[in-house]
């Protein structure tokens, strides 16, 4: 289920930039993601890098990814 959303959130971003490099959707998604913090206390106990291992960047934010911010 990940692969699609991403490429469905991937689509609307280049949908409101059209011009945008893959590379920028990329970093756009990235950015706005996050681990959730249930994730996070599980994966506590193994230590480490283990969220990035197991949950990779996290879910993103398409609201986050597709606006800009005076803080970002």
């Amino acid at each position: 289920m990940a692969a699609p959303k991403i490429a469905h959130y991937a689509a609307r971003i280049l949908s409101i930039f059209p011009q945008a490099s893959a590379n920028l959707v990329r970093a756009l998604l990235a950015s706005s993601a996050s681990i959730p913090e249930v994730a996070q206390e599980v994966l506590a106990v193994l230590g480490g890098d283990a969220s990035l291992k197991v949950c990779g960047y996290g879910k993103p934010n398409f609201d986050i990814a597709s606006r800009s911010s005076d803080n970002r």
